[in-house]
């Protein structure tokens, strides 16, 4: 007896582990009796093009010949869209627009089903819809300088924004047709050579919120003239104050400098002997009575101190009687420098006066003087 009771405890142990096999064995069956779960093969390289209160998205089907549809949710399943499919022996391509979207990003679930209403595991995609919103803080690239000379338009643009695709630009050619150019951001001048004299143009300025958006969005289109710059083949220089006659060269230095078209040359006030302080002038005889809107000034290039600061501008008919026409100031920096009159003017005689220089020098210069 003693023998068998050693036994005892083994045998119940051996018993309750045969009754949770048999429990787990009946679970196991009813699952069965129910049918296993079935997924269907999933999407793959699923991607959201954002766009102008829509949103595209696409996606791949490689391997599952059983599918049949595709659903998207969003917003926690509350929104929905469906498309139907027929696979081919392939790699598919599925794209699928989702219209009427707000402005906001969004989450999205993927799942493709077969016929049986077997479902693939969730994929999921971010995208977002553009609209009202981004397209009012968009900004058009400026043009900073719009010539006309020598039988071309020349188009300054300014620095380009960010998202910034493109300035869309059109205009009037000679033989009057309506043409169209597309300046791309890293440009920054464009040269027309078909522009027809006397017209204006009309740009705008294109964007892409995101280097995958489906649609462009545009600010609207503003109006620009040409600034036409006078022939200056006929002027001569009628007065200056003091130039620099040997100092800077057999060919630089003189006021007939500041009317050769050429920007490396300059008229420079005289330096050498004596050095006569501000104020300083040069006066320019236009050949026959004009229009002039403004004057414009090419400084000398590489030299910085002694650049012509505050001027004064006058104008004449006969070269004897001046009018003063305004006062302004000229930054520092090596670009040409535009300068538009109080008033526009018809004049034959045009004086400018430099009152101070930058650096506080005793001497002035200008490379080019012009009109416009």
């Amino acid at each position: 007896m003693k023998r068998q009771s050693d036994h005892l405890p083994l045998m119940l142990a051996g018993l309750m582990m045969a009754l949770a096999s048999c429990s787990k064995m009946d679970e196991y069956k009813q699952y069965m009796s129910e049918g296993e779960t079935r997924y269907v093969g999933r999407a793959d390289s699923a991607i959201a093009y954002p766009g102008k209160n829509r949103i595209l998205l696409s996606w791949l089907l490689i391997s599952d010949p059983n599918i049949t549809r595709c659903k998207v949710y969003w917003d926690n399943r509350a929104d929905s869209a469906e498309i139907s499919v027929e696979k081919t022996g392939g790699i598919d391509t599925i794209y699928l627009m989702l219209e009427n979207m707000e402005e906001r990003t969004y989450n999205f679930e993927l799942f493709t089903y077969d016929d049986d209403g077997n479902s693939s595991v969730p994929v999921y995609e971010t995208g977002a819809a553009y609209g009202e919103k981004y397209q009012s803080v968009l900004l058009p690239r400026l043009i900073s300088e719009a010539w006309y000379r020598n039988d071309t338009a020349v188009i300054t643009l300014g620095a380009p924004g960010n998202d910034l695709y493109g300035t869309q630009l059109l205009y009037v050619t000679g033989s009057g047709e309506t043409a169209e150019v597309l300046v791309e951001p890293g440009q920054d001048v464009l040269l027309l050579t078909d522009f027809k004299k006397g017209a204006s143009f009309r740009y705008r300025t294109l964007y892409l919120p995101d280097s995958l958006a489906i649609d462009t969005f545009y600010t609207d289109f503003l109006e620009e003239e040409l600034l036409y710059e006078m022939d200056r083949s006929k002027w001569t220089i009628s007065g200056f104050s003091s130039e620099e006659a040997e100092g800077e060269g057999a060919h630089n230095g003189r006021a007939v400098h500041a009317i050769d078209n050429n920007p490396e040359t300059f008229w420079h006030t005289q330096w050498q002997g004596t050095q006569p302080g501000p104020p300083h002038f040069i006066a320019f005889d236009l050949g026959a009575a004009e229009t002039v809107n403004g004057l414009y000034f090419e400084p000398r290039q590489g030299s910085g101190s002694g650049n012509a600061k505050d001027i004064r501008i006058e104008w004449s008919l006969d070269g004897l009687a001046w009018t003063e026409a305004g006062n302004y100031a000229l930054p520092n920096d090596p670009g040409r420098h535009v300068v538009f009159l109080e008033s526009v003017v018809e004049a034959r005689y045009l004086k400018v006066t430099v009152d101070s220089s930058h650096g506080d020098q005793m001497s002035t210069f200008f490379a080019e003087v012009g009109a416009f």
